[in-house]
């Protein structure tokens, strides 16, 4: 895989590497494989006794759920100008 950005042109149900998931989830192969056993993140196929993938439509749906909650998160702060703004307008 070359790039992350290529992965939105390969189908759904095609299979990536880890080393793949990674560049598209930045976190540590352990942070992953405990993600996996909480049940935060997919669980793999596996394709042979230390070979597993995972499916792409399945990464970047985790990906866009991610950038969903914190755009969500981020919409509900307010900022320290914007505290400092209605303090100064309510005085």
């Amino acid at each position: 895989m070359q790039q992350s950005k290529d992965l939105a042109t390969l189908p759904e149900d095609a299979l990536i590497r880890i080393k793949d998931v990674l560049r598209l989830y930045p976190i540590s192969k352990s942070g992953w494989f405990k993600g996996i056993q909480d049940g935060k993140y997919p669980k793999p196929i596996k394709l042979g006794g230390r070979v597993s993938a995972w499916r792409v439509g399945d990464i970047l749906n985790l990906v866009r759920n991610i950038s969903g909650e914190k755009e969500n998160n981020n919409q509900g702060k307010r900022t320290i100008k914007d505290q400092n703004t209605s303090t100064d307008q309510a005085a």
